[in-house]
Parts: structure tokens; sequence; C-alpha cells
């Protein structure tokens, strides 16, 4: 190349391509990679502009301009000191989340925690990356107490408290008697290992899994509704309430995000080891 071209070309001005595929039906919110009959534009964009879809109809529009009726603002797209970038439509307004697609990305996108990903019409937050040879999930949610401890140390003091479970008496240094939720009276207290064993059955975990690819969700006692704490603490030891398989790691672990309170039971943490030989996910209700 010249040095006539090299000017030329330092002048050029910079643009973006801007291409826009809808279509007709709904799809809750996600690209329909099966549809046949797509509305495609294409723009080149050399300043400041807002993308407005209407119907599937795509326009390009100037910042500040007044949009058609019924028009839905989509995204901005930023021009200063010759970079572009990509922003929502506006800070002000309760415009949609953008998401970037990378089903067709060769370089795929580097996860870290607290990154929001989707997978169908499922949205999850990456709560832990488990690297170290040493790493085990941090199953918690929003835990506003963290963990419980056992009614008491003196275990001679509830030789004759009854476990609302198994009915037997007393309290003993390795399967002691807590108080793990709002309920008072006969009903209070519950032996440690007959509240996991029942947590079990009800997360359908396996004894003695290893691998650790589970789904995990705090689970709420069936009487006073409150939410059963993660950890138990004996003396100066930390526990976790949930006897969970052993997890191999390297690992992630997922928080399923809901919408509403009518979903707050689906609402946990999916543990996934890329460890394991056969990595599985847990159906929930």
């Amino acid at each position: 190349m010249d040095q006539f071209d090299q000017g030329q070309m330092a002048h050029l001005p910079l643009a973006v391509q801007v291409i826009s595929s809808t279509w007709a039906r709904d799809s809750h919110d996600l690209f329909d990679f099966e549809a046949h009959h797509l509305h495609t534009k294409t723009f080149t964009v050399l300043q400041s502009m807002v993308c407005v879809r209407n119907d599937t109809e795509v326009m390009m529009m100037r910042e500040n301009s007044s949009m058609p009726m019924g028009s839905d603002p989509l995204l901005r797209i930023i021009q200063k000191d010759g970079y572009f970038w990509v922003d929502k439509a506006s800070p002000s307004t309760s415009s949609k989340k953008l998401w970037r697609v990378v089903r067709d990305s060769s370089a795929g996108h580097h996860l870290t925690e607290g990154d929001i990903i989707k997978l169908g019409r499922f949205k999850f937050k990456v709560r832990q990356l488990g690297t170290s040879p040493l790493a085990q999930p941090e199953l918690r949610l929003d835990d506003a107490n963290g963990a419980c401890c056992p009614a008491s140390l003196d275990h001679e003091a509830l030789a004759a408290t009854l476990c609302r479970i198994c009915l037997l008496e007393g309290s003993t240094e390795e399967d002691p008697l807590i108080s793990p939720c709002m309920c008072k009276g006969s009903i209070e207290f519950v032996h440690l290992g007959c509240l996991r064993y029942w947590i079990r059955g009800r997360l359908n975990l396996t004894d003695g899994a290893t691998g650790g690819s589970y789904f995990y969700r705090p689970l709420a006692c069936e009487l006073c509704k409150a939410i059963y704490p993660t950890y138990v603490t004996t003396g100066s030891e930390r526990m976790p309430l949930v006897e969970v398989p052993k997890t191999t790691p390297p690992f992630i672990v997922l928080e399923n995000l809901v919408r509403d309170s009518q979903q707050h039971a689906s609402r946990g943490l999916h543990v996934h080891s890329s460890g394991a030989q056969v990595p599985t996910m847990t159906s929930y209700d």
C-alpha cells in the first residue's frame, strides 16, 4: 500500500454493522434459532444511535428522537473518541436486559462469580467456582441465621426431652438434640441425625454418593414453615445441616433465580462437578 492509500485509510470514518433478525411468534424472550421466516435488516452505524423495535420492524434512530407510537427501545450504540460500545436503551427506564449469545462463539465466555447466565428460559447466578483441590461448595443463599446451635451442651439436662421425629428421649454428643426452627413446646427439639435423614429423603440425596453433582434447596419446617438453617454449630465446630455428597473439583455452583414468591419452593443451588466421571442434575418439583 502506498503513502496516499494509507492516508486515505486513516481518514475513513469508523462504522459498526448491525444485523437485526426478528420473527412474528412469541418465544418467551428467547432467540428462536429454528425460525424459518425471519425479518432481517442490516444497518451501518456511524454515530450514536438507538435501536428500536416496533412489532417485527427494527429501526436505528438518533438519540433524543421521538419514537413511533408502540415502539420498544432495545439498546443504544454509543460512539465517542473513535470507539463504539453497546449499552442498555436508557438508564432511567426499565428497559430489557441485554444478553450475549455464545452458542456460535468459538471463544465461548469466561465465567466469573456473580455472572448471570440464561439456559433456555431459566436464569442462573454463578455463586461459586471451585478450582482448588480442597474446595467444597458453600451451600448458602440468603440464610439470615447462618447456623443453629444444639439446644444445650449439657446433655444430661435433655435426658427426658423427646425428639419430635423418632420420639426417643435424650441428647448425646454424637447425635445432639437441636432446635432448628420456630416450633416450641413438645415439638421444639429434634435429633440432628433424624433431621438429616428426613432432609436427605426430601432432596433425593443418596448415602455415600461421590462426584458431587446435585441440587440443593433450603427446606422449611412443615409445621412452623421457618426455613431450616444451612449450618449447625457444636461448640466451636461448624458443620452443614445437610450431609451432601463430597464434590470433586473443579465444580460450579449455580443459583436458579426465581421470578416471584410462587416459585420460591424451587429456589436453590445446582452443584455441577466436571471432575466427576458422570455429572448429573437432580430434578425437582
